[in-house]
């Protein structure tokens, strides 16, 4: 029988380069996989069904909600996000290791719900929140609407960062990448 898997959790406001960190160590560590989350938003451009989320509608979600389908769901920003029970549970029993990113109630949930040994848990937080405005402020995709929004958020996620094994500050990508690698690999 293989050893029981693991799921690393990285949580962290929009802006704080947690997807950077997790394609990186991804691309480096293939026995870690990144678990396909349901999703009622709609696709963007370049993103496939299945593979970045499963595109769903808000009625298959709230159907699986009131079937206990989801590890972990929340609604953000208008949307409902979730991971899927069954992929997690049965990859964990076959000794497979995910890493996923999560907002910070999943997170919580996640904490509640899973054995302290199968769970590991980073927070990414960035060097201060003018710098966090500045780098969404860069993103082609936002409006200053929406990047207020996501400051107010990013304020409220941060004050959550001692629920987690780790706090990485990103203040610098390089190191902040060997931080998040060492702690997943050795812990």
């Amino acid at each position: 029988m293989s050893e029981r898997g693991k799921i690393v959790i990285v949580a962290g406001p929009s802006g704080s380069v947690k997807s950077t960190l997790i394609t990186k160590f991804l691309k480096e560590h293939s026995h870690y996989i990144f678990p396909t989350s349901a999703t009622t938003r709609k696709a963007r451009p370049g993103e496939t069904n299945g593979v970045q989320y499963h595109f769903i509608t808000t009625e298959e979600f709230e159907n699986s909600i009131e079937n206990d389908g989801f590890l972990e769901w929340a609604l953000v920003y208008d949307h409902y996000y979730g991971t899927l029970k069954s992929t997690v549970q049965i990859g964990l029993n076959e000794g497979k290791h995910f890493l996923k990113d999560i907002d910070i109630q999943g997170a919580k949930s996640l904490m509640n719900l899973l054995d302290k040994n199968d769970l590991k848990s980073i927070f990414i937080s960035p060097p201060s929140l003018d710098l966090l405005k500045e780098r969404l402020l860069a993103r082609p995709k936002e409006d200053g609407a929406n990047i207020e929004t996501r400051i107010s958020e990013a304020k409220k996620e941060m004050e959550g960062a001692y629920l987690f094994d780790i706090n990485i500050i990103n203040d610098n990508l390089d190191e902040a990448y060997e931080s998040f690698k060492n702690f997943i690999l050795t812990s």
